[in-house]
């Protein structure tokens, strides 16, 4: 499936956005589309890319930060920001073909993801600390179950970037690759409101460990939070 259409777009612009952050985001995607940019088609470096798009360097970076958060582009060290999602992840979807269940996933995330919230304790940017207690926020907010993962995922997402590991970054896709491609909707938390604070107030202790640095307060607000996640599954699917 094409992720652009060639010719000109009008940017999308999401309530959820900043306007400045969406509309450099809107400007990118437009530009994209006009170059006849392709998935995994690469752009110009950030230096040439800001001055073709008239954008200061940080702008140009929150946007493409943001972009990749939502898989529409991806970054190798030393190579440079390319179109689409990464096509190593590709290599993660594979285990679907031998039956890989959604309690193997969780495990894996149980191993990766305390050790990504220790590393982004260390690494993070103001940047990333302040895109991570906006996103606890509007999870915390969202008018739905649908719009509170999309948050929640993109906050995961957010602190393996900031770990800042570029390796760990794609196992990290790749997990989540195959737990988009196992049963994973019915094993998904209902609409709780109990269990929804639960996972909110989860993530918030997470974040808050993250902006202080307590890396080893990161790292056990991300193994309980996991673990929360793991139970219900769980719960749900003893045999597993």
């Amino acid at each position: 499936m094409e992720l652009f259409q060639h010719g000109s777009v009008k940017p999308e612009y999401s309530a959820d956005v900043p306007y400045d952050l969406a509309a450099v985001v809107g400007r990118i995607r437009t530009y994209i589309s006009e170059n006849g940019l392709k998935p995994n088609d690469r752009l110009p470096p950030e230096r040439d890319l800001a001055l073709k798009m008239d954008l200061p360097r940080g702008m140009l970076r929150r946007g493409l930060a943001f972009m990749g958060e939502r898989g529409e582009v991806w970054r190798h060290v030393g190579k440079g920001t390319f179109v689409g999602r990464s096509s190593a992840t590709a290599v993660f979807t594979g285990a679907q073909l031998i039956g890989t269940t959604p309690s193997e996933v969780i495990e894996s995330r149980l191993v990766l993801e305390p050790r990504l919230a220790a590393f982004a304790a260390l690494r993070a940017t103001s940047q990333d600390i302040a895109r991570l207690q906006e996103l606890a926020a509007k999870s915390r907010t969202a008018r739905s179950f649908e719009e509170g993962q999309k948050f929640n995922d993109a906050l995961h997402r957010t602190i393996a970037v900031a770990a800042r590991n570029e390796l760990l970054l794609w196992m990290f896709d790749g997990l989540f690759s195959i737990r988009a491609a196992t049963n994973w909707g019915r094993l998904l938390p209902v609409e709780d409101t109990a269990q929804r604070d639960r996972y909110c107030a989860e993530h918030e202790r997470c974040v808050e460990a993250i902006a202080v640095r307590d890396v080893a307060g990161a790292e056990t607000a991300m193994r309980g939070h996991i673990e929360s996640l793991r139970k219900h599954i769980e719960a749900q699917v003893p045999k597993w």
